[in-house]
């Protein structure tokens, strides 16, 4: 493994935990300045609270999660059967998990500052976060490796290398398109839109992307004569 890959997956886990220290600290310093009222932890697709815990689920939950998540992380790239070829995918595989860090960092703020009586335009947030989160995935997908444990995974992409970087090429398109109109939904609700539009956006793009992502995978797997010949890594 060249330095440069090290220093990338190195530094994924430093900010990463950084981060996570981040949120510790501001989950303890909130945790005198709330009361015994139920803190918002959910909201609906209006924008509007739906769902409320205690100062454990509001403070801390997310910070614990966003922890399992990082050593799930950290942990992939020894135990997946094609390592070579995720490693050589590893750039973008730290930018997808310092993606995924940035959003549960983020929505831990905006608990927290709901937490303190803070307004938050949800609809927004849950526009442009989202937004964002598929922009960064799409923009790297074209570039991984197959591999069992990150990226569009089907029997057809493990088994047909045309399959995989076909799929990989198409399904970064549909993520980035899909991040476009999510953010651009999220910003429109400044403007006057539904507040659910966002959300609408979200589950759209997100299904279709997978969908058609799927359906791809299958139909270059058909039409592969290398296809199931593929060993591994």
């Amino acid at each position: 493994m060249t330095l440069g890959r090290v220093l990338t997956r190195r530094a994924a886990l430093a900010v990463s935990a950084g981060a996570l220290a981040a949120m510790f600290a501001l989950s303890a310093w909130a945790w005198g300045e709330v009361d015994d009222e139920p803190i918002p932890v959910h909201w609906g697709a209006s924008g509007e609270v739906d769902g409320y815990g205690g100062r454990f689920e509001g403070l801390l939950l997310l910070p614990f999660v966003t922890a399992g998540v990082i050593a799930l992380l950290a942990v992939v790239p020894y135990i997946e059967p094609r390592r070579a070829h995720l490693a050589r995918s590893e750039r973008a595989y730290a930018t997808v998990w310092l993606a995924l860090v940035a959003w549960m960092a983020a929505l831990h703020v905006v608990i927290v500052a709901s937490a303190l009586g803070g307004e938050i335009e949800m609809p927004v947030f849950m526009g442009v976060g989202p937004g964002l989160l598929f922009l960064t995935i799409g923009a790297v997908l074209g570039r991984v490796e197959s591999n069992f444990m990150f990226g569009v995974r089907t029997p057809w992409t493990l088994s047909s290398e045309r399959s995989w970087r076909q799929t990989h090429r198409l399904a970064g398109r549909l993520f980035v398109a899909a991040g476009v109109a999510t953010l651009l939904a999220g910003l429109a609700t400044l403007a006057g839109a539904p507040a659910w539009v966002p959300v609408v956006a979200l589950v759209v793009g997100a299904t279709g992307a997978a969908i058609w992502s799927v359906a791809h995978s299958y139909v270059v797997w058909r039409a592969d004569p290398e296809r199931n010949r593929f060993g591994g890594g």
